[in-house]
């Protein structure tokens, strides 16, 4: 990133030269896996985020100008699959999530879920996991995922329904 600094008529003016090359992207988190590593990377080449995820050192997902992070891994040593946090930014929904199942070739990517809200509960034995999302009426939107279906279950109300059946691989 190559950033300049520019005096015009008694301002300074910060110009930002923008060229993503391989050197602009650094990792803010490398989770231990099975078959390496999950890479999350952040492009600093501007000031809005550009994150993109990794695994191994096949790209998974760009998410453009969101500042993704991984939520939390299960197990936690040498994970089989990854929760992200997509930040909105606002107050309104603070975030969504999206797992991925390192088990799987191609990796599995779920659509996004969850309730707005950006403090679920976690539960993961036995390679299922159970995520509790609160909502604005107090109640829990719960999901469901079993390690290598490829169906995310949403168990909230009503009958069990599987979440995108146009979930991305």
């Amino acid at each position: 990133m190559r950033i300049m600094n520019v005096a015009l008529m008694g301002m300074t003016l910060t110009l930002y030269s923008c060229n993503a090359g391989a050197e602009d992207w650094y990792t803010d988190t490398d989770v231990e896996t099975l078959n390496g590593p999950l890479l999350l990377q952040t492009d600093d080449t501007s000031p809005l985020y550009n994150t993109r995820l990794l695994y191994g050192k096949n790209l998974i997902r760009e998410y453009g100008e969101v500042n993704a992070e991984v939520a939390k891994a299960f197990p936690e040593h040498k994970a089989l699959v990854a929760l992200i946090m997509l930040p909105s930014g606002g107050s309104g929904c603070p975030a969504m999530f999206e797992l991925i199942d390192m088990t799987l070739t191609p990796v599995y990517v779920s659509p996004q879920f969850g309730s707005c809200s950006d403090i679920p509960i976690f539960e993961y034995t036995k390679k299922r996991l159970r995520m509790s999302f609160p909502t604005f009426t107090n109640e829990e939107r719960i999901y469901i995922y079993n390690v290598g279906s490829k169906k995310l279950l949403d168990n909230s109300s009503g009958p069990e329904k599987t979440l995108g059946d146009d979930a991305k691989e």
